[in-house]
C-alpha cells in the first residue's frame, strides 16, 4: 500500500490518500520506490498543489534527482521524476 499525508505547519491534517497496488513484475527496490514517487507526485499534481515538501529516507533516489550526474545509474528514475 502507498499512502500519503498532507498536514499544516501546525501539524492538522489537510488530505490524505491511499492506493493498493500490486507490485508484480517489479524485481527491486529501486522499482518500488520509483512506482511510489511517481505516485506521490502525480497525486499532488492532481490536488493542484506546487509548494511540497517531501520526506523520505530513499537515499538512492532522492540522490539521484537532488544530482543526476553523481547517480548515472539511476538515470532513467530520475529522468522521469522529474519531467
Amino acid at each position: 500500500m502507498l499512502s500519503l499525508l498532507q498536514t499544516s505547519s501546525f501539524g492538522t491534517t489537510l488530505a490524505q490518500g491511499s492506493i493498493w497496488r500490486s507490485f508484480v513484475g517489479i524485481n527491486s527496490k529501486i522499482e518500488a520506490s520509483f512506482e511510489s514517487w511517481s505516485w506521490a507526485l502525480e497525486s499532488m499534481k492532481n490536488l493542484h498543489f506546487n509548494a511540497i515538501i517531501f520526506a523520505s529516507n530513499d537515499h538512492d533516489l532522492i540522490g539521484a534527482i537532488s544530482k543526476p550526474s553523481a547517480w548515472p545509474s539511476l538515470k532513467f528514475y530520475s529522468s522521469h521524476l522529474l519531467a
